[in-house]
């Protein structure tokens, strides 16, 4: 079953229990499972040939792609766009802030070619700015899974809220009765005299 060819990361058929959906993180599967319950704003389609199928509930859990990630690591990755991609937002603006100030560095070196201590300031940035955008690349797989991960666990933990909210009894609304029941014997009923009309009352006052 782990040795299934590659697919979209989301949910699909657990192939041991069509009872239930596994998460497939886009590498392999995690131990995330849930009910297969119909939605009126999902498509019912799932079409199943050994472990993958498209379902629209993969769409819904917001999975990120590798191939996304790294689309914007070749063309933004001196400024962290695929860094804000996988919510780690505070490296990345480390990167925007690094590439900018070294930008900013050459530009002035450009206007005064006599001042080194400029240009060797930049290219510290820029070598320093390049070994980092290759690490990230090689970290990108890493990073992908473990958000997938975490996202497919907070929607497991979603269903999994919803299905109880859905079969927990309504205590919002308590029955009133006309009458209790008096302690310690249950099948003992005292009417409360508020209840009883006045024209059948002993004492019409």
């Amino acid at each position: 079953m782990d040795e299934a060819p590659a697919a979209a990361a989301g949910w699909y058929p657990d192939a041991d229990d069509p009872g239930l959906l596994r998460y497939w993180t886009g590498m392999k599967w995690t131990n995330d499972r849930s009910p297969a319950i119909a939605s009126p704003t999902l498509s019912p389609a799932v079409h199943y040939s050994g472990f993958a199928g498209t379902h629209e509930h993969q769409r819904a859990a917001g999975a990120k792609s590798l191939a996304t990630a790294y689309v914007l690591w070749g063309l933004l990755g001196g400024w962290g766009g695929h860094r804000h991609y996988l919510r780690r937002h505070g490296a990345a603006i480390a990167q925007t802030v690094l590439s900018l100030l070294a930008v900013i560095l050459a530009n002035l070196w450009l206007s005064d070619p006599s001042a080194t201590g400029l240009l060797w300031v930049t290219v510290l940035l820029t070598a320093f700015n390049l070994v980092w955008w290759i690490s990230d690349a090689i970290a990108l797989p890493r990073w992908v899974q473990e958000i997938n991960d975490a996202e497919a666990s907070e929607a497991s933990e979603t269903i999994a809220e919803r299905r109880d909210r859905r079969t927990a009894p309504d205590t919002s609304r308590p029955t009133a009765f006309p009458f209790r029941f008096d302690e310690p014997s249950a099948t003992t009923i005292v009417l409360d005299p508020a209840s009883i009309p006045w024209e059948l009352r002993d004492d019409p006052s």
